[in-house]
Protein backbone atom coordinates (compact mmCIF):
# COMPACT_ATOMS: atom_id res chain seq x y z
CA UNK A 1 0.00 0.00 0.00
CA UNK A 2 2.95 2.71 0.67
CA UNK A 3 4.28 1.83 -3.18
CA UNK A 4 1.04 2.80 -4.43
CA UNK A 5 0.52 5.65 -2.10
CA UNK A 6 3.76 6.79 -3.24
CA UNK A 7 3.31 6.09 -6.74
CA UNK A 8 -0.05 7.81 -7.21
CA UNK A 9 1.33 10.73 -5.17
CA UNK A 10 4.60 11.01 -7.56
CA UNK A 11 2.57 10.67 -10.67
CA UNK A 12 -0.22 12.92 -9.81
CA UNK A 13 2.89 16.17 -8.61
CA UNK A 14 4.62 15.57 -12.06
CA UNK A 15 1.15 15.90 -13.61
CA UNK A 16 0.26 18.99 -11.33
CA UNK A 17 3.88 20.50 -12.01
CA UNK A 18 4.13 19.54 -15.97
CA UNK A 19 1.07 22.41 -16.59
CA UNK A 20 2.12 25.01 -14.70
CA UNK A 21 5.69 24.41 -16.60
CA UNK A 22 3.45 23.97 -19.55
CA UNK A 23 4.76 20.63 -20.51
CA UNK A 24 2.76 18.43 -22.04
CA UNK A 25 3.32 14.48 -21.60
CA UNK A 26 2.67 11.96 -23.95
CA UNK A 27 3.43 9.41 -21.72
CA UNK A 28 4.12 9.02 -17.47
CA UNK A 29 4.18 5.77 -16.03
CA UNK A 30 5.21 5.55 -12.16
CA UNK A 31 6.43 2.54 -10.58
CA UNK A 32 7.18 2.20 -7.12
CA UNK A 33 9.54 -1.32 -5.78
CA UNK A 34 10.80 -2.04 -2.74
CA UNK A 35 12.32 -4.26 -0.26
CA UNK A 36 11.08 -5.78 3.08
CA UNK A 37 12.03 -8.68 5.09
CA UNK A 38 8.87 -9.70 6.85
CA UNK A 39 10.89 -12.06 9.54
CA UNK A 40 10.79 -8.69 11.54
CA UNK A 41 6.93 -7.88 11.11
CA UNK A 42 5.95 -11.87 11.44
CA UNK A 43 8.30 -11.53 14.82
CA UNK A 44 10.16 -14.65 13.35
CA UNK A 45 13.56 -12.60 13.99
CA UNK A 46 13.29 -9.98 16.46
CA UNK A 47 17.10 -8.79 14.85
CA UNK A 48 15.05 -7.99 11.22
CA UNK A 49 13.72 -4.51 11.67
CA UNK A 50 10.04 -4.23 10.64
CA UNK A 51 9.45 -1.56 7.35
CA UNK A 52 10.87 -1.56 4.25
CA UNK A 53 14.69 -1.29 3.74
CA UNK A 54 14.93 0.77 0.65
CA UNK A 55 12.58 1.97 -1.96
CA UNK A 56 12.90 2.69 -5.46
CA UNK A 57 11.04 4.75 -7.61
CA UNK A 58 10.81 4.57 -11.23
CA UNK A 59 9.41 7.26 -13.64
CA UNK A 60 9.26 6.44 -17.46
CA UNK A 61 8.68 9.92 -18.83
CA UNK A 62 7.95 11.77 -22.41
CA UNK A 63 7.28 15.09 -23.18
CA UNK A 64 5.95 16.39 -26.09
CA UNK A 65 8.49 16.49 -29.13
CA UNK A 66 10.49 19.42 -29.13
CA UNK A 67 10.75 19.70 -25.37
CA UNK A 68 13.82 20.40 -23.64
CA UNK A 69 15.35 17.41 -21.99
CA UNK A 70 16.34 20.04 -19.36
CA UNK A 71 12.96 21.32 -18.81
CA UNK A 72 12.15 17.51 -17.69
CA UNK A 73 14.75 16.90 -15.89
CA UNK A 74 13.87 20.11 -13.72
CA UNK A 75 10.04 19.06 -14.09
CA UNK A 76 11.19 15.86 -12.55
CA UNK A 77 13.34 17.80 -9.67
CA UNK A 78 10.80 19.67 -8.46
CA UNK A 79 8.39 17.02 -8.12
CA UNK A 80 10.34 14.62 -6.39
CA UNK A 81 10.59 18.23 -3.96
CA UNK A 82 6.69 18.86 -3.89
CA UNK A 83 5.68 15.15 -3.82
CA UNK A 84 4.06 14.88 -0.09
CA UNK A 85 4.20 10.99 0.05
CA UNK A 86 7.90 11.14 -1.13
CA UNK A 87 8.90 13.76 1.48
CA UNK A 88 7.38 11.77 4.25
CA UNK A 89 9.33 8.91 3.49
CA UNK A 90 12.25 10.79 2.94
CA UNK A 91 12.64 12.19 6.22
CA UNK A 92 10.43 10.07 8.29
CA UNK A 93 7.49 11.93 10.92
CA UNK A 94 6.95 11.73 13.99
CA UNK A 95 3.66 9.38 14.96
CA UNK A 96 1.32 8.98 17.88
CA UNK A 97 -0.88 5.82 18.55
CA UNK A 98 -4.12 6.53 20.66
CA UNK A 99 -6.26 3.44 22.62
CA UNK A 100 -9.38 3.59 23.60
CA UNK A 101 -10.96 0.70 24.75
CA UNK A 102 -14.96 0.29 25.72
Amino acid sequence: MLCAALAACLDSTIRIIADRLGVTLTRLEVEVTADVDVRGTLLVDTNVPVGFQTMRCHVNIQASEGTDPKLVKKLVAASEHSCVNLQTVRSGVSIETSLRQT
